[in-house]
């Protein structure tokens, strides 16, 4: 990230904190643990933040059982699992670099349509034609070390940092395994009440 470069997403500046989101978040914790929304003196004020301050700290404490861990990696829920587990359509060439098909394309990837997006990928100057990409096919870049830091060129990716297609690759590479999933075997059951069996 440079001073020229502008971004307008949650997920923007990887490793950064979303400082704004930051602070609201704050802000809401110190109205409604320690002021309860009331207006209060500076001299108050200060002695209800000096408490907060002491109990976050403690929060923070690693002697404690009760220890509240920072996320370092993101959490993945079982229907994040699910879209992982069905997702298909990847094109590679031994790299760490993979394209995936959205339900959007008409059909697959090809080697020649790969190399156009990469070879294009820092200088597209048609936004039109970015906007055609990013409907159709989704870039993936693999970290083999930790696949949960893998990223994404989707839009769920940008706001969450997962997404099915880190999920999907990840498995696709053996970097992951999936946990025991509820996935439907059979058909849904059919609308009304079930018939009665045949007395013999």
């Amino acid at each position: 990230m440079s001073e020229n470069t502008f971004g307008w997403y949650e997920n923007y500046a990887q490793g950064c904190p979303s400082t704004n989101n930051g602070l609201e978040s704050t802000n809401k914790v110190i109205k409604d643990e320690g002021t309860d929304r009331d207006r209060l003196s500076l001299n108050d004020f200060m002695k209800v933040m000096k408490d907060m301050l002491q109990k976050w700290s403690l929060d923070r404490d690693a002697e404690f059982t009760t220890t509240k861990n920072f996320g370092l990696k993101p959490i993945i829920s079982t229907r994040e699992w699910t879209f992982g587990y069905n997702r298909s359509n990847i094109l590679h060439e031994g790299t760490q670099f993979y394209m995936c098909t959205t339900s959007e394309s008409k059909s697959d990837i090809t080697k020649a349509q790969c190399k156009e997006f990469w070879i294009k990928e820092d200088g597209w100057h048609d936004l039109d034609e970015l906007l055609e990409w990013s409907i159709k096919f989704i870039a993936v870049k693999i970290d083999s070390e930790n696949w949960e830091s893998s990223t994404c060129s989707s839009h769920y990716w940008q706001k969450n940092s997962k997404c099915k297609h880190t999920i999907g690759t990840s498995h696709f590479l053996n970097l992951n395994k999936f946990p025991g999933l509820d996935l439907a075997i059979e058909g849904n059951a059919k609308r009304g009440r079930k018939k009665k069996p045949d007395q013999l």
